[in-house]
């Protein structure tokens, strides 16, 4: 899976695992690059031995953060920090 030059509407879960409401700004998939505009821009690079998994970091008005994204379809994602996945995506 190559996610450049895609587009993905984001969720979060809450505390009780229920998914939220999608984000009204999307996360855009660069050629190694993302970003939520007006919020964070980042970079991303494959998972050596997998086809679908990817490390991203990205900067922000309130720091830095860095997890993995896994790309479960070609219309699905999941964004995962350790030992748990805190977001959902569609494109």
């Amino acid at each position: 899976m190559n996610p450049s030059n895609t587009v993905w509407s984001v969720a979060g879960f809450d505390d009780n695992g229920a998914l939220g409401a999608f984000s009204p700004t999307p996360w855009d998939f660069g050629v190694g690059t993302m970003a939520a505009a007006g919020f964070w821009t980042g970079s991303y690079k494959p998972i050596s031995g997998s086809n679908d998994a990817f490390s991203c970091q990205i900067h922000g008005a309130t720091g830095t953060d860095a997890f993995e994204v896994h790309f479960l379809t070609l219309a699905q994602l999941s964004q995962l920090a350790p030992d748990f996945c805190n977001f959902v995506g569609e494109s």
